[in-house]
């Protein structure tokens, strides 16, 4: 699951004196455009930033794991066109 591996690298950080206050997780998602045409489009990225300092912990990893497990019906309701 995502949480666990954001856990395990924010346990490192922390490991090391690091203090994690953003976290953003994006997801790589096929392109909309077709190839001919994506020369001359921009880049779409699709990504969640979350305040670490706002949030509780568990509702911050229960976001991610959210976010990963659905990112296909996401990248669906954000494409244009």
């Amino acid at each position: 699951r995502a949480s666990q591996v954001i856990g395990f690298m924010v346990s490192l950080l922390a490991a090391r004196g690091h203090r994690v206050c953003t976290l953003y997780l994006g997801l790589p998602a096929p392109c909309p455009t077709p190839m001919g045409e994506a020369v001359s489009c921009p880049v779409m990225w699709r990504h969640l930033k979350m305040s670490v300092d706002r949030q509780e912990w568990f509702s911050i990893l229960a976001c991610c794991d959210f976010y990963v497990e659905q990112r296909a019906a996401i990248r669906k309701a954000f494409t244009f066109g």
